[in-house]
């Protein structure tokens, strides 16, 4: 996947109490992102290409031009080669460049906006003016109708996953917001690289064809992945038009629309194929092209696009780093060469010095944050404990002695105590109780099962909490009473379940009904329903809320979307209310400036807080609301409140971890660092504590007395490599194994070794 230069970079405005501030932070805050600004300090590198890799080519209508990209840049050439010109450069990123039918402009895919969107420019660079103005849905690989009105493109969408599904849609080249033709089979299942055919009635796309509405990580490159299907632009028919073992990708018809070229793996190789439209033959044409990628998730299309010439003769691909002219009738090919000058503005590297064998670290990543009623102190889990400040500035210390791992603390109305779950592999999950200064813990629920999310009843006598399927790595085991159930906080009778569904259980403010969330036609849905899991009634609907909580008295309601922390009025009508930061039709502002997670209440219902990291926030409403009693906000109630910007520390520092003894590892091929000749046939490695204390040839390398030595002979050792995205193991409803626990630490801290 190509590799944006738009990211944007978070603004480090901050919002001062002094006069003008807020104006000032909210007049930089609405400044238009330029992706071609500077980003900082930087350097230009430029040099002369006879090669590229993943090309997207086209060929002018009077066939005398080609126009091709190159690392994010477009270039023209003579058809015959040569020395090629940019004519669209700079730090926007520019690809996929497709001629007008008439010839009069170009087509390309580029971020200058902010977002990869269509755009056309005249053959010679000038004049660039912008077709589609999607903000949050990518396009890309685009293909012009036959009369030159609209231009076919792949549309992005995602859900839960980054990488997601497409649909094809046409936009009017006038600039439009564009129109839907064809149907996403799921979130995950891709489809795109439009085609059209010469006569305009045909719309031809490769489509992910694999079973099941998933994207599956073990493809089977000899079966078929991708098929290539056409649709009646006139009636909406479809067909699957190609489709055999090795997958059928990128087609494109030939003028006179009587054959189709299109991509096919052939065993371990990719190769150009020919179709006959009439007949239904196919047949192989040219085979030295760059693996397509049919495994992977190929957003920007599975194979670079490539073009017929005007006459059908000949078609124009890239392949092997090289620009090929491949004829259509006999299958001879001839490199078409070209050179290219490359001018690339590269920014210096943001770098920081970490410090790698400290004695101690700070505990950065708290979880499940909870405030006592009093506003007096914070409890939260951090490596796999519980933890309770003092606030603003007290000590922090362990709640429990136990060595269980604890989760999801929330303190009872009263403050005096604190509920909470466990985990251990062998012993499974508990819901407990244990008093705010540690004592008096007790099981509220014994049998053992998958538990998260107690909460208590307004008046503390009931604890409503969830529970959970198990995971491949927790093991499914005691998970088979799944839902949400309440248990009395004495004991006085076994838990009953209440309902099977719903999440993020939570007693409403007369303790009769409960609160739950879930999600619904891609849309999450906050609801309530009685004690006996009956009479539910949807309150709210988000189409991008995380988490909604509402306030102990019922009047308010906070919730997450997009990472921001939102406080709204919670109106009740009788009627489900859209609830949404683009909300005007009742009470509603943003209080995060960054980011907002772990929303809770303060017991009066009059502060809502919240944490980012060690960072903890409170706002309180006459802060945020110029009618709430006590406000010293004046203005319009349009005008936005200001986001909180500063936070208290609560985090803490632990002591690190480390091993101790030594440890050698004898024979192996090892790779240094050393620049020249830095390789070691038969080496050791020796580790002291937590320090690599010698590397060299085993000759030269003692071994330590009282060192456990590894014949680790026939293997490599290298260093500096850690893998930050390994599928190692999975984490379910928040609750991570023990065994997942040491595997982690494990891959942070351990010695690998390879073959």
């Amino acid at each position: 996947m190509i590799s944006s230069r738009s990211l944007v970079v978070a603004s480090l405005l901050c919002a001062v109490s002094v006069p003008g501030a807020a104006q000032e932070t909210e007049e930089k805050q609405s400044e238009k992102w330029d992706v071609t600004a500077s980003l900082g300090p930087s350097s230009t590198v430029a040099y002369e290409v006879s090669e590229a890799t993943w090309m997207n080519v086209d060929v002018s209508p009077d066939g005398g031009t080609i126009v091709f990209d190159l690392l994010g840049d477009l270039y023209t050439m003579p058809f015959e080669g040569g020395r090629a010109t940019r004519i669209l450069g700079g730090p926007a990123f520019a690809m996929q460049p497709r001629y007008s039918p008439d010839g009069s402009s170009i087509a390309f895919i580029s971020d200058r906006d902010g977002n990869f969107n269509i755009w056309l420019v005249d053959p010679d660079g000038t004049n660039p003016r912008q077709v589609s103005k999607e903000k949050t849905r990518e396009v890309n690989s685009p293909a012009w109708s036959a009369d030159g009105e609209y231009i076919f493109v792949r549309k992005h969408f995602v859900e839960q996953r980054s990488l997601g599904a497409g649909e094809v849609w046409m936009y009017h080249a006038s600039g439009s917001g564009g129109l839907q033709v064809t149907t996403r089979t799921s979130w995950q299942k891709d489809a795109g690289e439009p085609a059209l055919s010469p006569d305009g009635r045909y719309l031809y796309y490769s489509k992910d064809v694999t079973p099941g509405q998933f994207f599956e990580y073990n493809k089977d490159p000899y079966g078929t992945i991708y098929a290539i299907f056409r649709r009646d632009l006139l009636d909406g028919r479809e067909e699957r038009l190609v489709s055999r073992p090795g997958g059928s990708i990128t087609p494109v018809p030939s003028p006179d629309g009587t054959q189709l070229a299109f991509i096919r793996r052939v065993r371990l190789e990719t190769a150009l194929f020919l179709r006959d439209l009439a007949t239904g033959e196919e047949w192989p044409l040219f085979d030295r092209l760059d693996r397509d990628m049919q495994e992977a998730w190929a957003i920007h299309g599975l194979y670079p696009q490539y073009t017929w010439t005007a006459d059908g003769s000949a078609i124009v691909i890239w392949g092997e780093g090289k620009i090929w002219n491949v004829d259509s009738t006999t299958g001879e090919y001839r490199e078409i060469p070209f050179t290219a000058e490359v001018e690339q503005t590269i920014h210096e590297a943001l770098r920081f010095e970490p410090d790698i064998a400290s004695d101690e670290f700070t505990v950065k990543m708290l979880r499940d944050i909870a405030t006592s009623p009093d506003g007096r102190d914070v409890v939260y889990s951090a490596m796999g404990q519980l933890y309770i400040k003092r606030l603003p500035d007290g000590d922090v210390r362990r709640v429990t002695g136990d060595n269980r791992l604890e989760y999801d603390p929330m303190f009872s109305p009263n403050g005096e105590w604190i509920v909470y779950t466990t985990w251990t592999d062998a012993e499974r999950g508990r819901v407990r109780v244990v008093k705010r200064d540690g004592s008096r813990g007790r099981d509220v629920v014994e049998a053992r099962g998958h538990y998260i999310e107690p909460s208590f009843s307004p008046d503390g006598s009931l604890i409503v909490y969830r529970s959970v399927n198990g995971d491949n790595i927790r093991g499914r085991t005691f998970a088979e009473n799944r839902g949400v159930f309440v248990v009395p906080v004495d004991g006085s009778s076994a838990p009953r379940r209440v309902t099977r569904s719903g999440a993020a259980p939570m007693f409403d403010h007369t303790g009769e009904r409960i609160y739950l969330t879930r999600g619904r036609d891609q849309k999450t849905e906050f609801y309530s329903i009685d004690l006996h899991g009956a009479n539910e009634f949807v309150h709210f609907t988000s189409d991008n809320a995380t988490q909604v909580v509402p306030s102990p008295d019922g009047k308010w309601v906070a919730f997450t979307e997009r990472f921001n922390a939102y406080i709204a009025a919670f109106p009740r009508t009788g009627r489900t209310v859209t609830l949404g930061p683009q909300v005007k039709t009742y009470p509603m502002a943003r209080v995060s400036e960054d980011a907002g997670w772990y929303l809770h209440w303060s017991g009066d219902s009059q502060r809502l807080h919240w944490t980012l990291g060690p960072e903890y926030f409170t706002r309180d409403l006459a802060e945020t609301f110029a009618f709430v009693a006590g406000s010293e906000l004046a203005g319009s109630e349009d005008e936005p409140a200001t986001p909180e910007t500063e936070g208290l520390a609560i985090g803490f520092t632990a002591t690190t971890d480390k091993p101790g003894g030594a440890i050698a590892f004898v024979g192996a091929r090892i790779i240094t660092a050393a620049e020249d000749d830095g390789v070691i046939e038969d080496g050791t490695v020796v580790v002291e504590d937590s320090r690599i204390t010698a590397v060299g040839p085993s000759s030269a390398v003692p071994v330590p007395a009282g060192a456990r030595e590894f014949d680790v002979s026939g293997k490599t050792i290298m260093p500096g490599i850690i893998d930050v995205h390994a599928h190692v193991g999975s984490e379910s409803n928040g609750i991570i194994a023990q065994a997942n626990w040491r595997l982690m630490a494990n891959l942070a801290f351990g010695v690998t070794t390879s073959h």
